[in-house]
């Protein structure tokens, strides 16, 4: 671990990680934000999550995934990742055991595959109106908005003729004035889903004010900095999107690809995952509600 830590901070000037204490009304510590910046100042990755060893892992992994995609994107076996087709990191996942990692990226894979039937090809994603038992952790970061929507549905997937999955996706809609910020997860369905769902949303949102104040830190060539702009202030835009998507009959996912990285590295894996006839969210412009 040291030797990729070292490597990170030759390529990224990486000067820490910081830790942030996440605290409720009663100024009880619910969970910790953890996040890499560069000597100049910059986030460049994060992890959220109710320990600090956990999320340290996520922002680290986070930090580990960006440095393999870009190193990859330099290569000829790019294409073998379909790279030129899909020019992001939707899919790919890093992490520190093999099995976990590669299971990562197949829902990885579905849910950029599944947000793209929702609103590009406009099948109908149901509302959840099931209870939620809501951690700590969730709680406090779910309250910083004034409404929120919930949808949820499960799939059968096939990755062989010997395996198969049923994953079950959840996405988190939170809004503030105007404003409307996305978070989701695919996973097992009996696992706790809902928590990183409103962690993502929760982070679109704080990430949304910074720019507010720091308009100059805005990368106007990322696809996901000027959608999250955008639904920042036009709520309206991505209800009325939801709405459009009336279609009943899923199509059935089918594999693209799922193919691991050499990291050379023992202790470091990477995996990408991706599912056939999906629209990628770096195509279209900053009124699609995929981000």
């Amino acid at each position: 671990m040291n030797e990729i830590l070292e490597l990170l901070k030759t390529k990224y000037n990486l000067a820490n990680i910081l830790e942030q204490p996440i605290v409720d009304s009663q100024n009880t510590v619910v969970g910790y934000h953890c996040y890499a910046q560069n000597k100049s100042g910059t986030t460049i990755s994060g992890g959220t999550f109710k320990d600090k060893e956990t999320a340290l892992r996520i922002a680290v992994a986070e930090l580990i995934e960006r440095y393999f995609f870009q190193e990859l994107c330099k290569t000829e076996s790019a294409k073998q990742y379909y790279i030129d087709e899909y020019p992001s990191t939707c899919g790919f996942a890093a992490g520190f055991d093999n099995k976990s990692t590669r299971f990562r990226a197949i829902c990885e894979g579905l849910e950029r595959w599944a947000w793209s039937q929702w609103i590009d090809y406009r099948f109908n994603l149901p509302l959840d109106a099931s209870e939620k038992k809501h951690t700590a952790l969730t709680q406090t970061l779910g309250a910083d908005f004034d409404q929120t929507f919930t949808y949820s549905k499960l799939f059968q997937i096939n990755i062989s003729d010997t395996e198969a999955l049923e994953l079950k996706l959840v996405v988190f809609l939170g809004c503030k004035g105007d404003g409307i910020f996305a978070g989701s997860r695919v996973g097992s369905a009996g696992d706790e889903l809902w928590e990183h769902a409103v962690v993502e949303a929760s982070r679109n949102y704080k990430n949304s004010l910074f720019y507010a104040k720091h308009p100059e830190k805005i990368d106007h060539k990322s696809t996901f900095a000027i959608r999250l702009l955008y639904f920042s202030k036009n709520k309206s835009e991505a209800l009325k999107q939801i709405s459009m998507a009336t279609n009943i009959d899923w199509p059935t996912s089918e594999l693209l690809v799922l193919k691991q990285l050499d990291t050379g590295f023992d202790n470091i894996f990477i995996w990408r995952c991706l599912f056939k006839n999906y629209i990628g969210w770096h195509i279209g412009d900053e009124k699609t509600f995929v981000y």
